[in-house]
């Protein structure tokens, strides 16, 4: 059998079929249906057989109203549904995602934007004989739902999150959203449900949301008479600490014009910083405050040795965090003569090292150091010095 049919799925082999035609043709009240239940390896675990008399019936179909244009979630209810077909004459509706059971189904329904206005027959057929149900296309905008928070992003294990929404304008219909996750391993649910009524832009009530597992994957809301909605998201990994979140570069010249013998100034970084002194009887150092902040991509912490000489080839260490996703080390402003090997980082990405070759002709000063990876390029916080 197909291991790719969805676990509980109704899955007709060859086997099956033969079996109906063979009950059709002999006993032509009855039929006979067979559901297998698969693990998640793909192997059949057991075997359910189902006998259905009779024509079949459609009691209630909902929604009765469509709006033109767009994609519903049809439910229909009855009797002697199983295994049903179901039609339309009209190629502008065209039925998708069948799903049935002896009492009960549902199906996707298109509704192409050029469709004219009014009833349309729904056929649902078996080997037994039709039954029809009759649904209208209106006209009428979908109003635009958004789901609260914009964003969805949680972590692993943490605090959940609780959901709702609202329309941008109040919809025609009451509307009660299923909301489900397409991946439970990424993310879950507590709640199933949102209501929005006739009239009201705002649902009443909320879901909770929780990271189970890191990634990312969908939220989805259904409601008979509205599009389906996906809306993404992102389980992360638990900060458990710190590193640094640098500003763009600034242009700032501090100066000293009576120095205090002794006396010392702390410079934040990035470079773009300049110190002038007018008489250089003081003694100026930089410092760095504890680092703070998110990792995002590559963090760094620092960079040993900080000056290389003209002339030489140096080993350069950087140490940090997500070092790993490193690809190459770039200066800036861009020096022709000083050249950066590809580097190398530690099996757990705290640490990378580079070969700083700097030629004969490279212009001493100081330099901005960038990493540069698939997350992007950042700016290295850290002081680099050429020096004669």
């Amino acid at each position: 059998m197909n291991p790719s049919c969805a676990r509980f799925a109704q899955c007709f082999g060859l086997a099956v079929m033969a079996a109906l035609l063979f009950a059709g043709n002999a006993h032509a009240d009855s039929a006979r249906f067979q559901q297998f239940e698969y693990d998640a390896a793909g192997n059949i675990v057991s075997v359910n057989s189902t006998i259905q008399t009779g024509l079949p019936s459609i009691d209630t179909i909902s929604p009765e109203q469509v709006r033109i244009g767009g994609l519903v979630r049809v439910v229909f209810t009855g009797a002697n549904l199983l295994g049903v077909e179901v039609t339309s004459a009209s190629a502008q509706l065209t039925i998708e995602n069948l799903q049935s059971e002896s009492a009960a189904g549902r199906f996707d329904l298109i509704i192409a934007p050029g469709i004219p206005l009014g009833p349309y027959d729904l056929n649902f057929a078996t080997s037994f004989g039709t039954a029809t149900a009759q649904i209208e296309i209106i006209a009428g905008d979908v109003p635009t739902l958004s789901v609260i928070p914009g964003q969805l992003a949680v972590v692993v294990g943490g605090a959940a999150i609780a959901i709702t929404a609202q329309l941008d304008t109040a919809d025609i219909f009451d509307q009660t959203f299923e909301v489900t996750i397409e991946d439970t391993a990424i993310a879950t649910l507590q709640g199933s449900t949102l209501a929005i009524s006739q009239g009201v832009v705002s649902a009443t009530g909320s879901v909770l949301l929780t990271g189970v597992g890191l990634g990312s994957t969908n939220l989805i809301l259904q409601s008979p008479s509205f599009p389906l909605v996906s809306v993404p998201v992102y389980v992360a990994e638990p900060f458990d600490g710190a590193t640094e979140i640098v500003s763009a570069v600034v242009s700032v010249t501090l100066s000293i014009e009576n120095p205090v013998s002794g006396s010392r100034v702390a410079v934040s970084d990035p470079v773009g910083v300049t110190l002038s002194i007018d008489e250089p009887a003081a003694s100026i150092s930089a410092g760095v405050s504890a680092p703070v902040g998110v990792v995002v991509g590559a963090g760094f912490v620092a960079v040993t040795p900080s000056s290389v000489g003209v002339g030489v080839t140096t080993e350069v260490i950087i140490s940090g965090v997500n070092l790993d996703q490193v690809e190459t080390i770039r200066l800036v402003p861009d020096q022709p003569a000083i050249t950066f090997s590809l580097p190398v980082s530690s099996v757990d990405g705290s640490s990378l090292a580079v070969d700083v070759n700097v030629a004969a002709g490279a212009t001493p000063g100081l330099y901005s150091l960038f990493a540069d990876g698939s997350y992007g390029s950042i700016l290295i916080p850290k002081i680099f010095e050429v020096v004669p």
